[in-house]
């Protein structure tokens, strides 16, 4: 059986195909954020989908609390992506299962506040080339503030230097949750060290 174009195995490291758009579209935070830089990346088109803002009481009551306690008050925006009639561009990319794990961890996914998805992409505007790839896209039953144009945003909606620090924060807890050392090596158990 064929894999999904979204996947790949190159070297023996499991890689992904994905579209990244908006804050997830700045090498600096995606490198603070996965301690990588991002494959293979070219541009690519989201059709079928909008680019919306939501302010902090239109995302999950758990993620909410998440980002209260990371510090954002009231004035937090977010950028989502919602299924629509519009376009957003973007990028495909490759990214490693740990890059994706990450990303899904940053946009609080377990929360619901986003989901992962598999997405038809254009990666050639001029013959309509499409692919499949994943994506991470609005949970159900969300609302948002309004709709922004896809082709020309800025990609913080929030100060950059605040994003950046709360990415390289969120990297850090994932490493610990995770046993994790800043150097991406897997810590030992205590039994792996008994001699």
């Amino acid at each position: 059986m064929q894999q999904p174009n979204h996947l790949n195995n190159q070297a023996g490291e499991d890689k992904l195909t994905v579209f990244l758009t908006a804050t997830l579209s700045s090498d600096d935070l995606m490198r603070e954020l996965t301690g990588k830089p991002i494959q293979d990346r070219k541009d690519a088109i989201l059709p079928g989908y909008d680019l919306v803002i939501q302010n902090i009481k239109q995302i999950p009551a758990g993620a909410q609390r998440l980002v209260r306690n990371s510090g954002w008050g009231d004035d937090f925006r977010s950028y989502n992506l919602t299924p629509g009639e519009g376009s957003i561009r973007g990028y495909k990319c490759i990214v490693t299962r740990d890059q994706w794990e990450r990303l899904k961890d940053w946009d609080l996914v377990d929360f619901g506040w986003f989901t992962e998805k598999e997405v038809k992409i254009i990666t050639d505007p001029e013959t309509n080339q499409e692919e499949r790839v994943l994506s991470i896209v609005m949970g159900e039953g969300q609302d948002y503030e309004r709709k922004v144009d896809g082709y020309d945003f800025d990609p913080f909606l929030m100060p950059e230097e605040d994003t950046i620090k709360a990415a390289q924060r969120v990297r850090s807890e994932y490493d610990k949750r995770n046993g994790i050392n800043p150097e991406g090596v897997a810590l030992a158990s205590s039994k792996e060290l008994e001699v």
